[in-house]
């Protein structure tokens, strides 16, 4: 949908609005702060302002599609409900699916610049480490979904920047790298001391080398089924038993599925290994 008025109703113009406020409180106060800012945008429901909307014209999108020959994934690999629901969309309605998910987008980028723009004004990016990050990525018709919870690489994939006043500005970096990097990451930048429990490693070797050796693999899982991409690869195994190998550099969509390749062999036991050995993961145990 789009909101042509009162667009301060709608929740990501609302936490701008209290981020904003909360930064003029911890800077009255002459203290250090942390300051977790959620945005809810582009996750559905779907609602921007109707000017965001219209910075996509229906005529000027077009829905990914799949090349000749390309693996059919199982329906392991959805949520069944939602896939049906899908495939009975028509092209147009895709259409508007990617639209409404491309306008939210722009609109939660624009409220992330009013906080920015605010902080820069009481001169507190001269000194503020500033980590921007989504929680997964999203299907918007690749593999004929529109949704996320999937182990392709548009669900799993997610965007992270890091800003500080020690890290030169405007670089780019393509590696593997996890979510559970983030936090050691902060504390080294914040010249704090990294608790000895803490899974993951900082970043910043990687980000002041790029060339420094790393352990390119990350895991993913969703309910039953397992993920493990590394620079050049990702393997899925759904449901303990189906499974399929992507290759990075030659097929980036993940459209031809190389397990009964002999080539990839050796590969594809790597990663199988890999995702063996994966924790299973940990439910809070219940209080006695």
């Amino acid at each position: 949908r789009s909101v042509t008025e009162n667009e301060d109703c709608l929740k990501d113009g609302r936490s701008a609005k209290v981020a904003i406020r909360r930064i003029n409180e911890c800077v009255q106060s002459k203290r250090p702060f942390f300051l977790g800012i959620g945005f809810s945008r582009p996750h559905d429901p779907f609602f921007a302002p109707k000017r965001f909307f219209d910075l996509y014209p229906l005529e000027k999108l077009r829905l990914p599609k799949a090349p000749e020959g390309a693996f059919e994934a199982p329906m392991e690999a959805y949520n069944a409900n939602f896939k049906k629901a899908f495939d009975s969309m028509d092209e147009r309605d895709g259409l508007e699916f990617m639209r409404a998910y491309y306008a939210g987008i722009s609109y939660m980028d624009e409220q992330l610049g009013r906080v920015l723009d605010h902080a820069e004004g009481l001169g507190l990016l001269k000194n503020t480490v500033i980590v921007f990050l989504g929680d997964h990525g999203y299907q918007v018709g690749e593999k004929d979904y529109f949704n996320k919870t999937l182990l392709f690489e548009r669900s799993c994939r997610a965007p992270l920047i890091l800003a500080a006043p020690n890290l030169q500005a405007g670089g780019s970096i393509d590696r593997v790298v996890q979510f559970i990097d983030i936090f050691p990451t902060v504390t080294e930048l914040c010249h704090l001391p990294t608790p000895s429990n803490v899974d993951g490693k900082s970043l910043l070797p990687l980000v002041r080398s790029k060339t420094t050796n790393w352990e390119d693999a990350a895991y993913s899982y969703v309910n039953q089924d397992r993920s493990v991409r590394t620079d050049q690869f990702r393997y899925i195994r759904w449901r303990g038993k189906l499974e399929a190998l992507y290759d990075h550099h030659k097929d980036p969509g993940e459209h031809f599925n190389l397990v009964d390749d002999p080539e990839y062999k050796k590969v594809l036991e790597r990663l199988r290994h890999k995702v063996d050995v994966m924790p299973e993961f940990r439910k809070p145990s219940k209080r006695k």
